[in-house]
């Protein structure tokens, strides 16, 4: 009989503190699997998972103590709020919409979002460009960020904060989530000259805190020519988080992940072509349930398809046949 599990391996040490250890599904959005842990006298630990079996060093949730009172701890799967990936769709009627993924390839019904930043997201009065990031501000949700037609960095999943200025001078703004090993969700941004710059994150503190990053590093030359870059993930089964970016010809390139800060990226590898037919392409991050970071494409008849990651960084190999889940997407403006 084939074994149901392979060899164990050793993970740490010290953990006999811990009373319970729980999964917690995929508590910041990154497509790994997390951890929660209680102690003896009711403080509650995240360990995020970095893929392949590693996890971050602990740090303290939303929840900080109290928790000596439950005699069990167990994971519940999906929550609305917390862990399932989600995207965010600006309707031509101004709103901003939330569509959640159910885990199985299919996404829920929308609710309409609320816009808490002082340029208005929803409408797209005095906003430059939005980008949905995998938790940069340590409370295990995506965050949505905006840049102000004045430069300002603005973000928050509830509420309002300013994070920073100048950010005017960039065209485009990815938060594919950890690229650096630290845990911590980075963001990339695109200058008009086509160079791309890593913002490391340096968030140390749970809500409410304030995203916080390191000085830019440019991380790469000649990204003028995509028209989109994503990423929301894993797609290539290593546990790093990857990007993808496509040309205005239609041709798809992926960016495997390395984890270090100066060289973020691997050589791109082009995955696929005739990608122009689509006007929308966002990174959902693992919507099909498989650990895999998965994208979704809108076509300018509004049909909305979905593209599992197989896992293998093997040209046109890198995902699945598309799949059609839903119809009527051409009202929105941007998908993210």
């Amino acid at each position: 009989m084939t074994p149901a599990f392979k060899p164990p391996a050793a993970l740490g040490s010290g953990w006999g503190v811990y009373n319970q250890i729980a999964g917690g599904d995929d508590l910041d959005g990154d497509g790994n699997g997390d951890l929660v842990t209680r102690t003896v006298d009711g403080a509650v630990y995240i360990y995020k998972g970095l893929g392949q079996g590693r996890f971050a060093q602990r740090t303290q949730g939303i929840w900080r103590s109290g928790w000596q009172e439950a005699d069990v701890i167990f994971g519940a799967g999906g929550n609305p709020a917390y862990g399932k990936s989600r995207i965010q769709a600006l309707g031509t009627d101004g709103k901003l919409y939330t569509y959640q993924s159910l885990g199985n390839g299919l996404l829920a019904p929308r609710r309409q979002a609320p816009s808490p930043h002082y340029c208005n997201v929803a409408s797209g009065v005095g906003t430059k460009m939005f980008t949905l990031a995998s938790d940069v501000a340590l409370d295990n949700r995506p965050e949505m960020l905006a840049v102000c037609n004045d430069g300002v960095l603005t973000g928050g999943s509830e509420g309002q904060y300013s994070i920073g200025k100048g950010w005017g001078i960039y065209n485009a703004l990815v938060g594919p989530g950890d690229l650096t090993g630290d845990g911590k969700g980075d963001l990339l941004a695109r200058d008009k000259s086509g160079y791309l710059y890593l913002y490391r994150s340096t968030t140390s503190q749970f809500p409410p805190s304030v995203p916080a990053f390191a000085s830019r590093v440019k991380v790469g030359t000649g990204w003028g020519v995509y028209d989109r870059i994503v990423g929301a993930g894993d797609y290539t089964g290593d546990g790093r988080a990857d990007i993808v970016a496509r040309t205005p010809a239609g041709d798809l390139y992926l960016y495997a992940g390395t984890g270090s800060t100066s060289a973020p990226f691997k050589p791109r590898l082009k995955v696929g072509y005739g990608w122009q037919i689509y006007s929308k392409l966002a990174a959902i991050g693992d919507v099909d349930g498989d650990g895999r970071g998965d994208l979704l494409a809108a076509d300018r008849s509004g049909n909305l398809y979905r593209y599992s990651s197989t896992g293998a960084a093997t040209g046109s190999g890198a995902f699945r046949a598309r799949v059609r889940i839903g119809g009527g997407w051409n009202i929105y403006r941007e998908l993210q």
